[in-house]
C-alpha cells in the first residue's frame, strides 16, 4: 500500500485476534463492480478476514471469528509505531480513556487529543491521557507523520486501544495487554 504522495506507511501486522488461534487455510482475490476483494480464510478462532478497496478510495475491512470460554480481551488488532503518532481525532466517548469496570463518565461528542505518554499519578501532568482504551468509537482519525488516515465503523459499540499504557514503569499489568 503507497499513500498518493509516494509514503509507505507503517501500519502492519494485521488484523491479528488478540486472543485465540488462526491457522490460514486459504486465499481467493477478485475483482467486483465496484471495487476489488482480497479474502483470507483461516482455522481455528479466526474464520476469515476481507479487504475490499473500493473505486472511491475507501478500504474496508469485515471479519469474524468465534472465541469459546472466558478471555481478557477480545478483538483484532495492527501495529503501527507510537513514534509517528501526533495525535487523534474522534467522534465517541471521550475525552478520558475507560476501563472494563470503569466506563462511567466518558461523553460521546467529537473529541481531539494531541499524543502524550501521562503515566496516571505521575509527573508530567497532561491530560487527557493519549494512551488507552476509547469506548463506542464512530471514527478515528490518526494524524501521523506520514499523513492522516481514519478507522470508522458503521456498526456502535467499537473500542479502541492506543497503545500500551501502563500505569507505572516495571509492574507487569493484569491481565496483561494483548499484542
Amino acid at each position: 500500500m503507497e499513500y498518493r504522495l509516494g509514503l509507505n506507511p507503517s501500519l502492519s501486522n494485521g488484523p491479528v485476534l488478540v486472543s485465540g488461534e488462526a491457522k490460514p487455510a486459504g486465499f481467493h482475490h477478485f475483482p467486483e463492480p465496484d471495487g476489488y476483494v482480497a479474502e483470507a480464510e483461516y482455522e481455528g478462532a479466526l474464520k476469515y478476514i476481507k479487504w475490499k478497496m473500493y473505486d472511491n478510495g475507501w478500504l474496508r475491512l469485515d471479519y469474524e471469528y468465534n472465541l469459546e470460554g472466558e478471555h481478557p480481551f477480545m478483538g483484532v488488532t495492527f501495529d503501527y509505531p507510537e513514534s509517528n503518532i501526533i495525535g487523534a481525532r474522534w467522534l465517541g466517548n471521550g475525552p478520558y480513556r475507560v476501563w472494563k469496570n470503569r466506563r462511567q463518565g466518558a461523553t460521546f461528542d467529537l473529541w481531539e487529543a494531541m499524543y502524550n505518554n501521562t503515566h496516571t499519578g505521575s509527573a508530567p501532568w497532561v491530560y487527557p491521557e493519549f494512551k488507552g482504551y476509547f469506548s463506542d468509537i464512530a471514527w478515528m482519525e490518526f494524524n501521523t507523520v506520514e499523513g492522516k488516515f481514519l478507522v470508522a465503523s458503521p456498526q456502535e459499540g467499537l473500542f479502541v486501544r492506543l497503545f500500551d499504557f501502563y500505569g507505572l514503569s516495571g509492574p507487569v499489568p493484569h491481565p496483561a495487554l494483548p499484542p
